[in-house]
Formats: structure tokens, C-alpha cells, sequence
């Protein structure tokens, strides 16, 4: 089955980058090196004398709260690159076309691809049901088309598959909080013209 007789719409949700979490390690390492010459200057034999008791209290609480913030912010940064990284590593990426034919589901993990390709007269209908970080997931369901039990040499993806559907009844799930560039009016009108008004966005 072509998917690419009519221009689609393609459900790919974003990755976090690693670029915008970066910029909170360099301003927790600036905040931490701001404290660091601070409170050097606070210490300095000169500046306590020349300092009143008051400035020098408060100079020190700055310094404290910098040092300790720059830490804080700057160990957040780690994490949220650490956890960006496992999940680039450890799960596939997944994407949805949807046409005019149906719906091309893929799934690329570390240079592998699995495409399956459904047209619409096997979707029975879609909905949105919760998953991961109080997010809604829109969910096409399939009859048929879900994995069969687990066998030896089985997939990153065909694993992550039967994953999805133990959690949404269904494999062909995607996240639209994660896919910005959609637009979900739009979607809506062409799942509703594709289908015959069997598919469509329900109500959140």
C-alpha cells in the first residue's frame, strides 16, 4: 500500500534537545563561579575591614544562596542530559503518517526500521487515553494487527510494540503534546474526510 498518492500528516513527536538543557548547566557552573569570586572578595582582609557588619551579612547570604542555587540548577542540567541520552539510546523513535490510504506507522531504533502500513477500512476508530507524565496518547485502534507473543530475536521495536498495547490496547499510539507543528483542527477535518467521520480528535 502507497502512502503517497496525497499529501499526509506526519505525527512525529519531538525528542528533548540536548542543546536548551545544556544552557542549565552553564548557568548553574556561572552561578557557582559567581559565588566562588564573591565570596573570595568577601574574605579579603581589605573588604571586611572596609565593609559594614550589615553588607558583609548580606554579601555572604548572596554568595550562599548563588553557590548553593548553582549547584542545584546546574546538577538538574546533568540529570535531564543524562535521562535525554537513555532515552535516545534505549527507545525507538517512533512516527505516524496518515493519507488519504491510511496510516504508515515507524519505528527506528540504532538504524533498524520496522514500517507497518494500515489502511483505513482495518482502523476501527481512535481515541486519546493516558499514559507517561499525565499526558493524553492518540491511539488508532487496529483488530488484528497487534503483536503476537513474544518470540526469541524479537526487536527492540516489535518488544516496544507489545509495550504499547498492553498500556493503550493498541501499538499505533503517539503523543500529540509531543508533536507541535500539528495542527490539531486540521488533523481532525482529515481523519473525519478520510474515514467517513469514523476517526476523528474526540473531546478532552
Amino acid at each position: 500500500m502507497s502512502l503517497t498518492a496525497e499529501p499526509g500528516i506526519l505525527l512525529a513527536p519531538r525528542r528533548r534537545r540536548v542543546a536548551p538543557i545544556a544552557g542549565k548547566v552553564l548557568a548553574g557552573a556561572f552561578g557557582f563561579a559567581g559565588a566562588l569570586v564573591l565570596i573570595a572578595v568577601l574574605v579579603d582582609p581589605g573588604t571586611v575591614a572596609a565593609t559594614p557588619p550589615t553588607l558583609q551579612i548580606g554579601g555572604a547570604a548572596l554568595g550562599v544562596a548563588m553557590f548553593v542555587g548553582g549547584i542545584l540548577i546546574g546538577m538538574s542540567g546533568v540529570t535531564d542530559i543524562v535521562a535525554a541520552r537513555r532515552v535516545k539510546h534505549l527507545m525507538p523513535q517512533k512516527t505516524i503518517l496518515l493519507s488519504a490510504q491510511g496510516l504508515r506507522f515507524t519505528s527506528a531504533f540504532h538504524g533498524q526500521v520496522l514500517e507497518i502500513s494500515v489502511p483505513w477500512d482495518e482502523v476501527d476508530g481512535c481515541a486519546f487515553r493516558p499514559g507517561l507524565g499525565r499526558n493524553e496518547f492518540l491511539c488508532f485502534d487496529v483488530p488484528g494487527r497487534r503483536p503476537t507473543p513474544p518470540a526469541p530475536g524479537e526487536s527492540t521495536q516489535e518488544q516496544m510494540m507489545r509495550v504499547d498495547t498492553y498500556a493503550f490496547g493498541t501499538p499505533f499510539t503517539v503523543n500529540l503534546a509531543k508533536c507541535p507543528d500539528v495542527d490539531t483542527a486540521h488533523l481532525d477535518r482529515e481523519l473525519r474526510r478520510w474515514t467517513n467521520d469514523r476517526c476523528y480528535l474526540p473531546p478532552r
